[in-house]
């Protein structure tokens, strides 16, 4: 064999290699393995560091672990090689989003302004990518006028991403008509959503809760089912599925639905915490105040730390 064919027989092996790890990284990523998919992916830009999907899965594995700063540098290096990647203009969105809960009034002026303008960037680079689309009507719902935001620019999104992504744009106006207490067009355009395709995971998530709000606990357990079904590592879809099988008194797969989300995310309070409430309810309460003191010790801004210390006062522990 000529060398010019034995170089590329080895670069096509690299290539493939790099491919496959890659793929390893994303399975250990979604399945809630993110320290482990980080050292794969570092393990890959130690050979490639201008591997570009490997750097975005790293940002991504940032996020989970909760390291927003370490997220943005993953997006900053992939924007200097490729400026037009819309999805790293998204991942810059979400590590500013990360931080803007602990930032102080200027700073969060700034973080603000770079949200809106990372998840505009994106959607006029990718008009179908949902995550900028979703990022900014989220930010336009939320920030108040003078950072950028407001509810008739959400609306306007709304309306425009109907025709775009019907799946997607019925439930953005389901959430508005939720904000106005406008229950029944909420409703009725979060059936939209979930009957469009292809579906919008999180709309199942959001109707199931309607419903149980409604009294309607089946048909929310029916669509909880559903969203694991599409999302099957998801943390929150299978805490949303807990919550649903809580109402109708399905401790036992309560509690596996909430060990599941747990598992998937350990860091995840609202999980954790729901564990222990399943676990307490089934009478079990040595192992329910284990998971109480477990949620207690994580992020201090997760409203359940809060409901697991209150927990254990109640229980007369600490």
């Amino acid at each position: 064999m000529s060398v010019r064919p034995l170089l590329l027989v080895t670069l096509l092996s690299l290539n493939l290699a790099a491919e496959t790890r890659l793929e390893t990284a994303s399975r250990l990523l979604t399945s809630g393995r993110p320290a482990e998919a980080r050292a794969v992916l570092e393990d890959v830009l130690r050979s490639n560091p201008a591997n570009v999907e490997a750097l975005e899965l790293l940002g991504r594995v940032h996020l989970r672990e909760r390291e927003p700063k370490k997220a943005r540098e993953s997006a900053k290096r992939i924007l200097e090689l490729d400026p037009k990647r819309a999805s790293a203009h998204c991942l810059v969105a979400m590590a500013a989003s990360s931080e803007i809960g602990d930032a102080n009034v200027f700073r969060k002026m700034s973080l603000s302004g770079e949200i809106r303008s990372s998840f505009a960037k994106a959607l006029e680079l990718d008009p179908r990518n949902r995550t900028a689309r979703e990022g900014l009507f989220q930010f336009y719902r939320q920030a108040p006028s003078v950072a950028g935001g407001g509810l008739d620019k959400a609306g306007a999104l709304a309306e425009e991403s109907v025709q775009a992504d019907p799946a997607l744009g019925h439930a953005m106006k389901a959430r508005l008509h939720a904000a106005r207490k406008e229950t029944g067009k909420a409703l009725a355009e979060y059936l939209l959503s979930v009957a469009s395709e292809p579906p919008y995971v999180p709309a199942l998530n959001e109707v199931g809760y309607l419903e149980l709000e409604l009294k309607q606990p089946d048909a929310a357990l029916g669509h909880f089912r559903r969203q694991v079904e599409l999302a099957p590592a998801n943390a929150n879809a299978h805490d949303s599925l807990g919550d649903g099988l809580m109402v109708k008194g399905l401790l036992d797969e309560a509690i596996a639905a909430y060990r599941e989300a747990a598992r998937l995310d350990p860091g995840f309070a609202a999980a954790v915490f729901h564990l222990g409430q399943a676990l307490e309810r089934k009478g079990r309460i040595g192992e329910a105040v284990e998971q109480y003191r477990k949620a207690a010790g994580m992020s201090p801004s997760d409203p359940q730390v809060r409901q697991a210390k209150e927990r254990l006062s109640t229980l007369g522990l600490s």
